[in-house]
Order: structure tokens, then C-alpha cells, then sequence
């Protein structure tokens, strides 16, 4: 037997490659939307229906008085800022009139004051008006028919006389369109006239209403003006209207005030409180 020689081959054989994963996609990430922010509603007179457009707001939110609005005295103060006509005894001071906390602040204080006119004032106060002063600037905000509303909180002591009006951007008076008068001795009654010339002599309409005690807490009051009628309001409910062709159609500027004395609420007395406030929570204005 014939041995054969044998070549021994050893063949390798490559091990069959791992496939690579494929990667798993990273989802893309779907923006989240922001929110669209809810628009502040505008406000509409309180308990009127209609189409009313707001043309003059001051929320008083600021840390200050907004002086492209207001002014801080009456047209016809060049010297001191006080109503003579009226016998009041305050003098009108910047320095009382705050805003804070959302609120306007009309403070009167017992305080000697020294007016431009060198007469020793024993009581200071605070009052705002959109008109302007004259021979300076003209008025700032005026209207010709609309709606004026305010929320507000009177002061309660003998003496105190908070008024909401309007007076003739002309300077000329009257007309006087008194939104809100009351007297401190007396502040469940709310007072309501219209001041106007008819034949050349001065006349005055008006109403009164007796409500809760208004130095307790907030209340809103308003008065719609339009041709040959003026309605008041009292937190929405009507309280005293005028119709007659001596409604004045001249344009109107806004004020409040707090005086101290005077012709309707007589002086303080000794149990009158010091300092006090008229609070404003808004001004409002609309027309149609």
C-alpha cells in the first residue's frame, strides 16, 4: 500500500458580520404653541346695554398721578387753588392728591397752609381736572355727549363736601353738570344738578336721592348726557333725569374734587376726623 502525501489545507472561514442597527430616528420635538393671552375686556358702563366706545379711562395703577390727563386746580386759580365763590376754606395742594394701591386719594388734612394770595388757609385738600389752566394751555380731555361714570368712596365727618362734575371747556359758566355731590354730615344722600343760563340768568335743576350710607364701601355714579336730556345713576339704576332744550351741547371737561367747608356742608366741627379721603377707583367716559 502506497502512503500519499497530504497537504492540510485549513481554510477560515470569516464570521459573518454583526450588522449595524440602524439608528431609531429622534422624533422631532413639536414646538408647544404659547398661549395666545386673553385680551383685557374693555369695559362698558355699568348696567347700560348699547354700543358705547370708551374714549377716556384712568385706572389710577400707576405710583403717580398721570399729568398728560390731569391737572391738579382750577382754570381760574392764578394765584391759590381754592373755590372762593363757595366760601371754602381749603386750600388745593398737589401734595394731596395720591395714587396708590389702585386708588386716587384726595386727602384733606387740618393743616395751616399759606396760599400765593398771603392768606392762611387752616385746611388743605386734593382735586383733579382734565381741563387746563387759563391763558396756559387749553383743556386736555373734553367731551360733547357721552357717558361719565366713577366708582368711588366718600368721606364721612361734618364740613366735607366730595364732588364728581363737569364744567365748560369755554370757561364760561355755566354750564355745571354735577355727577355726584354729597356732604359729609349726610352721606346717605346723593345730590344731582345741572347748573345752566337761560335768558341770561343762572339757574339750576336737580334731584336728590337717599341711599345706603355711601362712606361704607364703593359705589358707582354716572350720568349720560345727550341732546336736551341728562339721566343720572346710581350703581346702574336710574335716580333723576332732565329734558329740556337748556341741556348744553358745548364741549364738557371732568373734576373731582374734596372741599372742606363751604356754602352747602357748613365747617368742621370737633368731631370731624382728619385726615380723610375721597377714594376713586376709576373714571370712565364712553359715548355712541
Amino acid at each position: 500500500m502506497v502512503a500519499e502525501a497530504r497537504t492540510i489545507v485549513t481554510v477560515r472561514v470569516a464570521p459573518t458580520p454583526t450588522p449595524t442597527p440602524t439608528p431609531t430616528p429622534t422624533p422631532t420635538a413639536i414646538p408647544t404653541p404659547t398661549p395666545t393671552p386673553t385680551p383685557t375686556p374693555i369695559p362698558t358702563p355699568y348696567g347700560q346695554a348699547g354700543n358705547w366706545n370708551l374714549v377716556f379711562s384712568d385706572e389710577f395703577e400707576g405710583i403717580s398721578l398721570d399729568s398728560t390727563k390731569w391737572h391738579t386746580c382750577y382754570w381760574w386759580a392764578t394765584e391759590t387753588c381754592t373755590n372762593a365763590s363757595s366760601h371754602e376754606l381749603e386750600l388745593y395742594n398737589k401734595d394731596d392728591v395720591l395714587v396708590e394701591n389702585g386708588l386716587l386719594r384726595l386727602r384733606a388734612q387740618k393743616r395751616q397752609m399759606v396760599g400765593r394770595d398771603g392768606k392762611t388757609y387752616d385746611y388743605t385738600s386734593g382735586m383733579i381736572s382734565t381741563g387746563g389752566r387759563k391763558y396756559v394751555k387749553p383743556p386736555g380731555f373734553t367731551y360733547t355727549y357721552g357717558y361719565a361714570e366713577a366708582r368711588l368712596k366718600v368721606p364721612k365727618g361734618q364740613g366735607f363736601w366730595p364732588v364728581f362734575w363737569t364744567l365748560a371747556a369755554s370757561y364760561q359758566y355755566p354750564p355745571e353738570v354735577d355727577i355726584m355731590e354729597q356732604h359729609g354730615h349726610d352721606t346717605n344722600t346723593q345730590y344731582m344738578f345741572y347748573h345752566y343760563l337761560e335768558n341770561d340768568i343762572k339757574k339750576a335743576v336737580g334731584g336728590s336721592f337717599i341711599g345706603p350710607d355711601f362712606s361704607e364701601d364703593y359705589h358707582i355714579f354716572a350720568a349720560d348726557w345727550e341732546p336736551g336730556l341728562i339721566v343720572w345713576y346710581v350703581d346702574g339704576a336710574e335716580r333723576y333725569r332732565y329734558a329740556s332744550s337748556s341741556v348744553t351741547f358745548e364741549p364738557m371737561y371732568l373734576v373731582l374734587n374734596l372741599a372742606v367747608g363751604g356754602d352747602s356742608p357748613g365747617s368742621p366741627d370737633d368731631s370731624t376726623i382728619f385726615p380723610n379721603y375721597l377714594d376713586v377707583d376709576y373714571v370712565r367716559v364712553w359715548q355712541k
